[in-house]
Protein backbone atom coordinates (compact mmCIF):
# COMPACT_ATOMS: atom_id res chain seq x y z
CA UNK A 1 0.00 0.00 0.00
CA UNK A 2 2.86 2.36 0.08
CA UNK A 3 2.29 3.31 -3.59
CA UNK A 4 -1.24 4.55 -2.18
CA UNK A 5 -1.46 7.46 -0.04
CA UNK A 6 -3.54 10.77 0.56
CA UNK A 7 -2.54 14.19 -0.51
CA UNK A 8 -2.63 17.41 0.79
CA UNK A 9 -0.33 20.33 -0.72
CA UNK A 10 -0.21 24.11 -1.38
CA UNK A 11 -1.49 26.16 -4.22
CA UNK A 12 -0.98 25.20 -7.54
CA UNK A 13 0.44 27.40 -10.66
CA UNK A 14 -0.14 25.90 -14.25
CA UNK A 15 2.23 24.90 -16.50
CA UNK A 16 3.28 27.49 -18.74
CA UNK A 17 0.86 27.51 -21.52
CA UNK A 18 -1.91 24.86 -20.40
CA UNK A 19 -4.07 27.43 -18.96
CA UNK A 20 -6.67 26.10 -21.38
CA UNK A 21 -6.64 22.50 -21.37
CA UNK A 22 -6.42 23.14 -17.23
CA UNK A 23 -9.54 25.03 -17.07
CA UNK A 24 -11.39 22.46 -19.32
CA UNK A 25 -10.20 19.71 -17.21
CA UNK A 26 -11.53 21.10 -14.22
CA UNK A 27 -14.64 21.70 -15.77
CA UNK A 28 -15.16 17.89 -16.69
CA UNK A 29 -14.02 16.96 -13.10
CA UNK A 30 -17.40 18.64 -11.99
CA UNK A 31 -19.26 15.74 -13.77
CA UNK A 32 -16.97 12.89 -14.60
CA UNK A 33 -13.71 11.18 -14.47
CA UNK A 34 -11.22 12.67 -17.07
CA UNK A 35 -8.00 11.52 -19.35
CA UNK A 36 -4.71 13.96 -20.30
CA UNK A 37 -3.85 12.84 -23.52
CA UNK A 38 -0.49 13.69 -25.37
CA UNK A 39 2.83 12.50 -26.90
CA UNK A 40 5.66 11.79 -24.74
CA UNK A 41 7.10 15.27 -23.93
CA UNK A 42 3.97 17.24 -23.94
CA UNK A 43 3.71 18.02 -20.06
CA UNK A 44 0.77 15.09 -19.38
CA UNK A 45 2.52 14.94 -15.80
CA UNK A 46 2.67 18.12 -15.33
CA UNK A 47 -0.44 19.14 -15.91
CA UNK A 48 -2.18 15.92 -13.89
CA UNK A 49 -0.12 16.95 -10.96
CA UNK A 50 -1.80 20.60 -11.26
CA UNK A 51 -4.87 18.94 -11.42
CA UNK A 52 -4.33 16.72 -8.62
CA UNK A 53 -3.12 19.66 -6.18
CA UNK A 54 -6.00 22.04 -6.87
CA UNK A 55 -8.29 18.98 -6.05
CA UNK A 56 -6.38 18.17 -2.69
CA UNK A 57 -6.28 22.16 -2.03
CA UNK A 58 -10.69 22.30 -2.70
CA UNK A 59 -10.61 19.97 -0.16
CA UNK A 60 -10.66 16.46 -2.03
CA UNK A 61 -9.27 13.33 -0.68
CA UNK A 62 -6.53 12.03 -3.63
CA UNK A 63 -5.23 8.39 -3.99
CA UNK A 64 -2.30 8.40 -5.92
CA UNK A 65 -1.84 4.89 -7.82
CA UNK A 66 1.24 5.12 -9.76
CA UNK A 67 1.38 1.87 -12.30
CA UNK A 68 4.29 -0.67 -10.83
CA UNK A 69 5.06 -2.62 -13.56
CA UNK A 70 8.07 -3.84 -11.61
CA UNK A 71 6.37 -5.68 -8.30
CA UNK A 72 6.49 -9.42 -7.20
CA UNK A 73 3.24 -9.86 -9.00
CA UNK A 74 0.68 -8.02 -10.99
CA UNK A 75 -0.98 -5.92 -8.82
CA UNK A 76 -4.02 -3.87 -10.70
CA UNK A 77 -4.97 -0.31 -9.58
CA UNK A 78 -8.14 -1.44 -7.96
CA UNK A 79 -5.88 -3.51 -5.83
CA UNK A 80 -3.98 -0.53 -5.03
CA UNK A 81 -5.82 1.44 -3.44
CA UNK A 82 -7.59 -1.22 -1.71
CA UNK A 83 -8.94 -0.29 1.89
CA UNK A 84 -8.47 3.12 1.40
CA UNK A 85 -11.22 3.58 -1.38
CA UNK A 86 -13.38 1.99 0.64
CA UNK A 87 -13.20 4.16 3.75
CA UNK A 88 -12.88 7.39 1.47
CA UNK A 89 -15.97 9.52 -0.04
CA UNK A 90 -15.98 11.24 -3.27
CA UNK A 91 -12.27 10.68 -3.62
CA UNK A 92 -9.96 11.56 -6.77
CA UNK A 93 -7.80 9.10 -7.74
CA UNK A 94 -4.77 9.38 -9.94
CA UNK A 95 -3.50 6.74 -12.71
CA UNK A 96 -0.85 8.75 -14.75
CA UNK A 97 1.23 7.06 -17.20
CA UNK A 98 -1.88 4.48 -17.60
CA UNK A 99 -0.81 2.81 -20.79
CA UNK A 100 0.68 0.72 -18.65
CA UNK A 101 -2.49 -0.26 -16.96
CA UNK A 102 -4.36 -3.20 -19.14
CA UNK A 103 -7.87 -1.15 -20.13
CA UNK A 104 -10.31 -3.74 -18.34
CA UNK A 105 -8.17 -3.17 -15.18
CA UNK A 106 -8.58 0.57 -15.38
CA UNK A 107 -11.87 0.48 -16.42
CA UNK A 108 -12.77 -1.61 -12.99
CA UNK A 109 -10.97 1.04 -11.11
CA UNK A 110 -13.17 3.56 -12.81
CA UNK A 111 -16.08 1.83 -11.89
CA UNK A 112 -15.30 1.66 -8.54
CA UNK A 113 -14.33 5.39 -8.27
CA UNK A 114 -17.23 6.40 -9.58
CA UNK A 115 -19.89 4.53 -7.57
CA UNK A 116 -18.03 6.37 -4.31
CA UNK A 117 -18.98 9.56 -5.98
CA UNK A 118 -15.42 10.19 -6.99
CA UNK A 119 -13.57 10.69 -9.85
CA UNK A 120 -10.52 9.45 -12.22
CA UNK A 121 -7.65 11.84 -13.33
CA UNK A 122 -5.94 9.37 -16.19
CA UNK A 123 -2.66 10.81 -17.73
CA UNK A 124 -1.83 8.82 -20.96
CA UNK A 125 0.03 9.09 -23.99
CA UNK A 126 -0.73 8.61 -26.92
CA UNK A 127 -4.04 7.31 -27.27
CA UNK A 128 -7.03 7.58 -24.99
CA UNK A 129 -8.11 4.47 -23.43
CA UNK A 130 -11.62 4.37 -22.01
CA UNK A 131 -15.45 6.23 -22.72
CA UNK A 132 -14.28 9.10 -20.52
CA UNK A 133 -13.78 12.92 -21.52
CA UNK A 134 -10.14 13.58 -22.84
CA UNK A 135 -8.21 16.94 -22.93
CA UNK A 136 -5.68 16.78 -25.46
CA UNK A 137 -2.17 18.56 -25.05
CA UNK A 138 -0.95 20.17 -28.05
CA UNK A 139 2.97 20.89 -28.56
CA UNK A 140 3.17 24.76 -26.62
CA UNK A 141 2.80 27.73 -28.97
CA UNK A 142 5.41 30.16 -29.25
CA UNK A 143 4.49 32.72 -26.38
CA UNK A 144 4.86 29.69 -24.00
CA UNK A 145 8.26 28.78 -25.26
CA UNK A 146 9.12 32.30 -24.85
CA UNK A 147 8.14 32.44 -21.35
CA UNK A 148 10.33 29.30 -20.66
CA UNK A 149 13.12 30.86 -22.45
CA UNK A 150 12.61 34.14 -20.20
CA UNK A 151 12.56 32.24 -17.07
CA UNK A 152 16.20 30.34 -18.23
CA UNK A 153 17.54 33.27 -18.94
CA UNK A 154 16.26 35.17 -16.04
CA UNK A 155 15.43 38.25 -18.43
CA UNK A 156 12.72 38.55 -21.15
CA UNK A 157 14.07 37.79 -24.63
CA UNK A 158 15.07 41.35 -26.61
CA UNK A 159 14.61 41.21 -30.27
CA UNK A 160 18.03 39.89 -30.79
CA UNK A 161 17.09 36.49 -29.10
CA UNK A 162 13.82 36.46 -30.99
CA UNK A 163 15.86 33.87 -33.54
CA UNK A 164 16.37 31.92 -30.54
CA UNK A 165 12.69 31.79 -29.77
CA UNK A 166 11.95 30.42 -33.13
CA UNK A 167 14.60 27.85 -33.26
CA UNK A 168 13.59 26.48 -29.68
CA UNK A 169 9.64 26.38 -30.79
CA UNK A 170 10.73 24.79 -34.32
CA UNK A 171 13.18 22.15 -33.17
CA UNK A 172 10.74 21.23 -30.30
CA UNK A 173 7.62 21.48 -31.54
CA UNK A 174 6.56 22.31 -28.36
CA UNK A 175 7.29 18.79 -26.59
CA UNK A 176 8.44 20.50 -22.54
CA UNK A 177 10.41 17.37 -21.85
CA UNK A 178 12.52 18.45 -24.62
CA UNK A 179 12.32 22.30 -24.24
CA UNK A 180 13.56 22.09 -21.04
CA UNK A 181 16.84 19.73 -21.45
CA UNK A 182 17.29 22.67 -24.24
CA UNK A 183 17.03 25.43 -21.57
CA UNK A 184 19.77 23.94 -19.31
CA UNK A 185 22.51 26.13 -19.12
CA UNK A 186 25.26 24.31 -20.65
CA UNK A 187 22.88 23.56 -24.03
CA UNK A 188 21.39 27.18 -24.22
CA UNK A 189 24.84 28.97 -24.13
CA UNK A 190 25.42 27.07 -27.03
CA UNK A 191 22.20 27.67 -28.89
CA UNK A 192 22.41 31.39 -27.84
CA UNK A 193 25.87 32.10 -29.57
CA UNK A 194 24.77 29.97 -32.64
CA UNK A 195 21.46 32.18 -32.74
CA UNK A 196 23.65 35.50 -32.41
CA UNK A 197 26.61 34.58 -34.84
CA UNK A 198 23.86 32.70 -38.02
CA UNK A 199 20.59 35.03 -37.86
CA UNK A 200 19.24 32.30 -40.27
CA UNK A 201 16.52 30.10 -38.86
CA UNK A 202 16.74 27.79 -41.37
CA UNK A 203 20.92 27.64 -41.40
CA UNK A 204 20.18 26.74 -37.79
CA UNK A 205 17.44 23.94 -37.78
CA UNK A 206 20.49 21.03 -38.26
CA UNK A 207 22.63 22.57 -35.35
CA UNK A 208 19.56 22.94 -32.95
CA UNK A 209 17.96 19.70 -33.91
CA UNK A 210 21.65 17.80 -33.10
CA UNK A 211 22.31 20.10 -29.67
CA UNK A 212 20.45 17.91 -27.16
CA UNK A 213 22.39 14.42 -28.32
CA UNK A 214 25.65 16.42 -28.66
CA UNK A 215 25.37 17.21 -24.81
CA UNK A 216 23.74 14.14 -24.10
CA UNK A 217 26.80 12.28 -25.97
CA UNK A 218 29.62 14.05 -24.51
CA UNK A 219 28.19 13.79 -21.07
CA UNK A 220 27.88 9.63 -21.41
CA UNK A 221 31.48 9.94 -22.35
CA UNK A 222 32.65 11.79 -19.73
CA UNK A 223 31.66 8.89 -17.42
CA UNK A 224 33.41 5.81 -16.93
CA UNK A 225 32.22 2.39 -18.33
CA UNK A 226 30.75 1.55 -15.49
CA UNK A 227 28.50 4.89 -14.71
CA UNK A 228 27.88 4.94 -18.44
CA UNK A 229 26.26 1.24 -18.66
CA UNK A 230 24.56 2.55 -14.67
CA UNK A 231 22.36 5.19 -16.89
CA UNK A 232 22.04 3.01 -19.70
CA UNK A 233 20.34 0.71 -17.11
CA UNK A 234 18.03 3.67 -16.08
CA UNK A 235 17.10 4.18 -19.43
CA UNK A 236 15.93 1.01 -20.20
CA UNK A 237 13.81 0.33 -16.77
CA UNK A 238 12.31 3.09 -17.23
CA UNK A 239 10.88 5.91 -15.01
CA UNK A 240 8.92 3.39 -12.30
CA UNK A 241 11.74 1.10 -11.72
CA UNK A 242 12.21 0.58 -7.96
CA UNK A 243 15.21 2.32 -6.11
CA UNK A 244 16.13 -1.18 -4.59
CA UNK A 245 16.23 -2.54 -8.08
CA UNK A 246 18.25 0.18 -9.52
CA UNK A 247 20.93 0.08 -7.09
CA UNK A 248 21.64 -3.88 -7.78
CA UNK A 249 21.18 -3.29 -11.30
CA UNK A 250 23.29 -0.57 -12.17
CA UNK A 251 25.40 0.22 -8.53
CA UNK A 252 24.92 2.63 -5.93
CA UNK A 253 28.16 4.51 -6.22
CA UNK A 254 27.72 4.31 -10.33
CA UNK A 255 24.22 5.83 -10.12
CA UNK A 256 25.68 8.50 -8.13
CA UNK A 257 27.87 9.76 -10.42
CA UNK A 258 25.50 9.73 -13.05
CA UNK A 259 23.93 11.79 -10.63
CA UNK A 260 26.79 14.17 -10.40
CA UNK A 261 26.98 14.42 -14.52
CA UNK A 262 23.67 15.39 -14.20
CA UNK A 263 22.17 12.86 -16.49
CA UNK A 264 19.99 12.01 -13.51
CA UNK A 265 18.32 12.75 -10.60
CA UNK A 266 16.82 11.18 -7.12
CA UNK A 267 13.27 10.87 -7.39
CA UNK A 268 12.23 9.39 -3.77
CA UNK A 269 14.35 6.47 -3.05
CA UNK A 270 14.41 5.87 -6.44
CA UNK A 271 16.65 7.20 -9.89
CA UNK A 272 15.16 8.91 -13.08
CA UNK A 273 16.79 11.12 -16.02
CA UNK A 274 16.32 14.65 -15.37
CA UNK A 275 14.66 15.09 -18.72
CA UNK A 276 12.38 12.22 -20.26
CA UNK A 277 13.73 13.42 -23.76
CA UNK A 278 17.07 12.25 -22.96
CA UNK A 279 16.18 9.69 -21.13
CA UNK A 280 14.77 8.26 -24.91
CA UNK A 281 17.52 9.52 -26.69
CA UNK A 282 19.65 7.68 -24.82
CA UNK A 283 17.09 4.26 -24.85
CA UNK A 284 17.02 4.57 -28.44
CA UNK A 285 21.01 5.45 -29.17
CA UNK A 286 21.84 2.32 -27.22
CA UNK A 287 24.48 -0.16 -29.15
CA UNK A 288 23.32 -3.71 -29.33
CA UNK A 289 25.90 -5.03 -26.85
CA UNK A 290 25.11 -2.62 -24.36
CA UNK A 291 21.27 -2.78 -24.32
CA UNK A 292 21.98 -6.30 -23.47
CA UNK A 293 23.99 -6.06 -20.58
CA UNK A 294 21.79 -3.45 -19.33
CA UNK A 295 19.06 -6.16 -19.78
CA UNK A 296 20.53 -8.75 -18.09
CA UNK A 297 21.50 -6.57 -15.18
CA UNK A 298 17.78 -5.99 -15.31
CA UNK A 299 17.27 -9.47 -15.08
CA UNK A 300 19.38 -10.35 -12.11
CA UNK A 301 18.52 -7.49 -10.10
CA UNK A 302 14.50 -8.40 -10.24
CA UNK A 303 15.65 -11.70 -9.27
CA UNK A 304 17.33 -10.71 -5.99
CA UNK A 305 15.11 -8.54 -5.43
CA UNK A 306 11.80 -9.89 -5.82
CA UNK A 307 10.68 -8.85 -8.38
CA UNK A 308 9.46 -10.78 -11.36
CA UNK A 309 6.83 -8.71 -13.30
CA UNK A 310 8.14 -5.92 -15.20
CA UNK A 311 7.52 -3.42 -18.14
CA UNK A 312 6.57 -4.67 -21.44
CA UNK A 313 9.61 -4.49 -23.74
CA UNK A 314 12.73 -4.31 -21.20
CA UNK A 315 13.12 -7.98 -22.02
Amino acid sequence: MSSVHATRTGGARAPVGRDDQLRTAEQVLRTDSVQVVGMPGTGVTALVETVVRRRADAGHPVLRVPPSPWSPRPTTPLEQVGTLLSHTDSPTVVVDDAHLVPVPDLEALLAAVEGRGGRVVIGVHPGDLVDRDIVHLPGLPRDAVRRLLESALGHRPGLSEELLVAGLARVTRGHVSHLRALLEPEVLRVLAGLAAREQDLDALRTPFADALATRTHATLADLDEDSRLAASIVAVAGPHAPGALLDAAAGIDQLARAREARLLERHGETHRYRHAAVRDLVRRSLPVDVLAEARWRLGVGAQATGLHHAPAGVF
